[in-house]
């Protein structure tokens, strides 16, 4: 499962995430205690595995811990490393997205060097993460000189970014890559450049007591704190 899937195929973050993922273990991590919360991750992973759900979505404490890691990355640790940051982080406005986002900016603004994700490949990451907290790094990438072509890229095919196209617009009239995005959004080439919708599509349902509307408003700004529902499925 490639950091593009999102933008490719417009798959949720958890679908087939057992079929596709690189399954690691505790054991397979020791780095002589540097990543206590990884391997409690991977501990946990390993639980759900057992269950037949994939696992959680990183929490912001431990993308934190994966990005000083990329960094300095441990001999041997790189593809493990690289795997969470891309496909491990729930996409949006979710905390985690928060602290992947604000890593990837530093990155491409070299403020921040990793050996294994260049200015260009943070930025493309930006581009996987379908709105939220990219958008306003990848705004101001469009004044880059050296990122500006990859951030438009990048926004062409972002587009949740809700008050930010007002952003985008007004640096349109200045700014050739703003236009561009502009232009594409017009077109609809975020759409447009997506597979062909397949014939069948296979899958699993888990089934859960639903609650009513009103309810569903009720808990809204804790719906991070409720988003295991495939946990609560199978109780």
């Amino acid at each position: 499962m490639s950091a593009d899937f999102m933008n490719n195929s417009g798959k949720l973050f958890l679908t087939n995430i057992l079929k596709h993922s690189i399954q690691y273990t505790a054991e397979s991590l020791s780095l002589e205690g540097e990543i206590f919360m990884l391997e409690s991750y991977f501990k946990h992973e390993t639980e759900r595995r057992e269950q037949g759900i994939p696992p959680l979505p990183l929490s912001p404490e431990i993308i934190a811990e994966v990005c000083g890691l990329l960094e300095k990355p441990p001999e041997g640790k790189e593809e493990l490393l690289l795997h969470l940051l891309e496909n491990r982080v729930a996409p949006g406005v979710d905390p985690a997205a928060k602290v992947k986002a604000e890593w990837l900016a530093r990155i491409a603004k070299d403020e921040v060097a990793s050996p294994l994700v260049s200015r260009n490949k943070a930025v493309f990451l930006l581009g996987t993460m379908l709105g939220g907290f990219n958008v306003e790094v990848l705004i101001k990438l469009l004044e880059d000189k050296d990122m500006a072509g990859d951030a438009a890229e990048a926004l062409k095919q972002t587009i949740l970014v809700y008050s930010a196209f007002d952003e985008v617009a007004e640096l349109a009239e200045k700014n050739p890559h703003a236009k561009e995005v502009l232009t594409s959004w017009a077109n609809g080439d975020w759409f447009l450049s997506k597979p062909s919708f397949p014939e069948k599509i296979s899958t699993t349902c888990h089934r859960r007591n639903m609650l009513g509307a009103g309810q569903i408003f009720l808990f809204m700004p804790y719906r991070w704190e409720r988003r295991d529902f495939l946990v609560e499925s199978i109780l």
